[in-house]
């Protein structure tokens, strides 16, 4: 039984009256007038109570809709909120990874910055003994160049010396070939022998060598 369903009523019990004449029996006709009649009260008894029993039917759905709708609702700002703990938990997860890359990279510019630095430093470095390396070959190939030249210069003015030197001899001997011999006079003991013969002017002494000096 349905709660709230009216219960239809039991059909009327035939009793068995005693026996009575036709007049008091109703006819057929009445008979059927009146089970018609029954049948329509409980047919309308009937749609009623399917009725009632429909409108309880659907009270409870909208109750059940209306308690699921609150329950959902629950549940989504439950889901709500623990969406935005999880998202507001990623967010701080996210700024502390860019706080830490940040400093990684700050850290790697620095590092960069000594290094790049350091280069420098040790190109100058470099560069300046390059520098100092080149001027002191230039100096030495300068110096030994000059030297070169100075020794060659002194072998010319030696080899022209000796040439000059040579050409004297050469004119000294040919001097004393050409000269008539002379006498020589008695020295005294100990002095060097003199020559009468005067030399012309010009003319060096037999044996004197005469350099010069460029």
């Amino acid at each position: 039984q349905v709660p709230g369903q009216q219960v239809v009523g039991q059909p009327y019990a035939l009793v068995q009256p005693p026996p009575r004449p036709s007049h008091e029996i109703p006819d057929p006709e009445s008979i059927e007038k009146q089970k018609r009649a029954y049948e329509k009260s409980l047919d309308a008894e009937l749609e009623q109570s399917k009725k009632l029993v429909e409108q309880q039917v659907q009270a409870r759905k909208e109750a059940l809709k209306m308690k699921a709708e609150q329950q959902l609702a629950m549940y989504k700002a439950q889901l709500e909120q623990h969406l935005k703990q999880e998202e507001l938990g990623l967010d701080q997860g996210l700024q502390q990874q860019n706080m830490q890359l940040q400093q990684q990279l700050m850290h790697q510019k620095a590092t960069l910055e000594q290094q790049a630095a350091a280069l420098s430093m040790e190109y100058q470095q470099r560069k300046m003994q390059e520098d100092m390396h080149r001027q002191q070959q230039d100096m030495h190939k300068e110096m030994t160049t000059m030297q070169e030249r100075i020794a060659r210069e002194m072998a010319e003015h030696h080899q022209a010396s000796a040439q000059l030197q040579q050409q004297h001899i050469q004119q000294a001997q040919q001097f004393q070939m050409q000269q008539v011999p002379v006498q020589q006079v008695p020295a005294a003991p100990g002095a060097m022998p003199a020559v009468m013969h005067a030399l012309p002017a010009g003319a060096a002494m037999p044996g004197a060598v005469a350099v010069q000096y460029g």
